[in-house]
């Protein structure tokens, strides 16, 4: 009984990974799956982290002087190859992609044009620019002089 109740949360954790194109073996979206998860931190503005998570969800963090609000949307990854229904824009044949979807049914597809274990870049397909993300790496990161 106790090895069952080990072996299920793994299970649970599997059956909802971000990208079942990871499950697939392609290469690109594995490579890519691995680095992209973990909380980054905006280069354009120090306030904005996002945070994706293996289970396939994405967190936005915004800091104000009000305080810190958070957004959550699902997460997964494509290439060309098998790009869900309803994308509407020219891919490229290489990238892989992320789409984040909200609760509403609302999707916000992206187009990693880079990715490492530190450095983060992806631009919006909507045509609202690309952003540059560094990975935080301790927990206590500081936002414009102010510690968490």
């Amino acid at each position: 009984m106790k090895k069952l109740l080990l072996i299920l949360p793994v299970l649970m954790l599997a059956a909802c990974a971000p990208s079942q194109n990871a499950v697939n073996g392609d290469p690109r979206v594995v490579a890519v799956q691995g680095m992209l998860i973990g909380r980054w931190s905006s280069e354009e503005d120090r306030n904005f982290e996002r945070e994706y998570r293996a289970e396939g969800t994405v967190v936005d963090f915004y800091a104000s002087a009000e305080g810190e609000t958070q957004t959550a949307a699902a997460w997964s990854l494509f290439t060309s190859d098998n790009a869900p229904s309803g994308v509407e824009f020219q891919m490229n044949n290489q990238d892989v992609y992320i789409a984040q979807t909200e609760e509403g049914g609302d999707v916000t597809y992206f187009r990693i044009t880079g990715v490492t274990t530190t450095e983060l870049e992806i631009v919006n397909m909507t045509g609202n620019g690309g952003m540059r993300f560094g990975k935080l790496t301790t927990g206590a990161e500081m936002r414009d002089g102010i510690e968490d």
